[in-house]
């Protein structure tokens, strides 16, 4: 669970440095030099707030690097975003217990050494807190204490049970603390030790039970763990079963849909409409390209179009002021024969007649009759794959160096 609160609350506690006196320079020039990159003991593996490097290292000149940047979190300067205390300020609120070690999130750092101190404060800013207000994060409840209500934060993450003193103290027990060794530790390595531990009766609707309390002298929340409000029924385990719907609903894993209702696609009214050709594809792709057209027509992607185009011939006349004789025309035909060639539906084929005057023409008597013939045939090279092959015989008479002979060879081709 998350603190989250627009207050100024967060404490921590340093060491503080003092200057120490300078010295008078020695007269020996090479100790003069040594004293002056003597490091005093107090800043070995002191870690700057600023930049968080360690100062004897990075501050060589009494400079800190972060100086003069901005920080990418709370756009402030003059310090890093991995030190930035606004950043930390909504660290996660979760306690924790090992053997001896319970942690907790708490503003007061404990230090080993006896060196004097100074406390830092760090604001926390409303615009760096989520939408979502501080009292609606928080699970609060109140509890029968002892027979007195009491407000508790509900922690989901935590181990233990905190109880503040000053909430203790208006159960008004008379009796002493037991004593405890445990060690109340932030993720951050704050610390805090309780100054006893009591076992106390919490009592919510009709449920009540022991409940081991860790008492710390502190101004903050009272907290009971998950184990202790599952207990109490203030939360309940939600077990969802997996549901292969993959298997159970195949209809919903198909690969497309569609849904009811139809939609209706507006468009200008003042586009002007454009017919393009099918784009010419190579001979090998058109099996793969009917093969995938047919798979999606299946699908519903595209459907068949029945339905003719305009017809050109209309529209051209029309937009050349182009006048057509009817009397003469032929409309809606399904076959029209136009400069030896048959017009279909299946496309453009030769006239039978055209090749039956081909067919019964008379063997030629010179080259001059074999050109004739040849120029009946060109008009069928559209038709005839590999043309120059197939006339090549009748070709051969047209040299200059070969005499004129039609004999069964060149009757055959033709």
């Amino acid at each position: 669970m998350k603190i989250l609160r627009p207050e100024v609350e967060v404490s921590a506690i340093n060491h503080k440095s003092h200057k120490s006196k300078e010295s008078h320079a020695s007269r020996n020039p090479s100790q003069a030099s040594k004293r002056q990159e003597h490091i005093p003991w107090k800043q070995k593996n002191k870690k700057c707030g600023q930049c968080g490097l360690d100062i004897a290292t990075a501050h060589r000149n009494n400079t800190c690097p972060a100086k003069g940047t901005k920080c990418r979190y709370c756009k402030r300067l003059d310090h890093w975003y991995s030190v930035c205390r606004k950043r930390k300020a909504k660290a996660v609120h979760t306690l924790q217990e090992s053997d001896n070690d319970v942690y907790y999130d708490d503003s007061v750092s404990e230090d080993s050494n006896n060196d004097p101190l100074y406390i830092h404060t760090t604001e926390v800013d409303d615009e760096n807190v989520d939408s979502v207000s501080a009292a609606e994060d928080k699970w609060i409840v109140t509890l029968d204490v002892q027979d007195k209500p009491l407000k508790f934060r509900i922690d989901t993450g935590a181990k233990c049970n905190i109880l503040v003193k000053a909430d203790y103290e208006k159960l008004s027990l008379h009796k002493n603390l037991n004593q405890t060794t445990k060690v109340l530790r932030s993720y951050s390595n704050h610390k805090i030790r309780p100054i006893g531990k009591a076992q106390l009766s919490v009592a919510y609707n009709t449920t009540q039970l022991p409940v081991d309390f860790e008492v710390v002298d502190i101004d903050q929340e009272n907290v009971i763990n998950g184990a202790v409000s599952e207990k109490l029924g203030l939360l309940h385990r939600v077990r969802v079963n997996k549901v292969n719907s993959v298997d159970d609903f195949t209809e919903l894993a198909k690969d497309t849909g569609t849904l009811p209702g139809k939609h209706t696609i507006k468009i200008d009214p003042t586009a002007k409409g454009v017919i393009h050709p099918a784009r010419r594809q190579p001979a090998s792709l058109k099996p793969r390209i009917v093969e995938k057209l047919q798979e999606m027509e299946s699908d519903g992607f595209i459907t068949r179009v029945h339905e003719p185009t305009e017809w050109k011939v209309i529209q051209r006349a029309t937009e050349y002021n182009l006048k057509l004789n009817f009397d003469k025309c032929q409309v809606r035909q399904p076959r029209v024969q136009y400069v030896g060639h048959i017009l279909t539906a299946e496309g453009l084929s030769p006239d039978p007649e055209k090749m039956r005057a081909i067919t019964k023409m008379t063997p030629p008597t010179d080259k001059d009759g074999v050109r004739r013939i040849l120029g009946l045939v060109q008009y069928l090279a559209k038709f005839i794959t590999n043309l120059s092959q197939v006339d090549a015989p009748l070709r051969a008479l047209l040299k200059n160096d070969v005499s004129f002979k039609w004999e069964h060879e060149q009757q055959d081709t033709l």
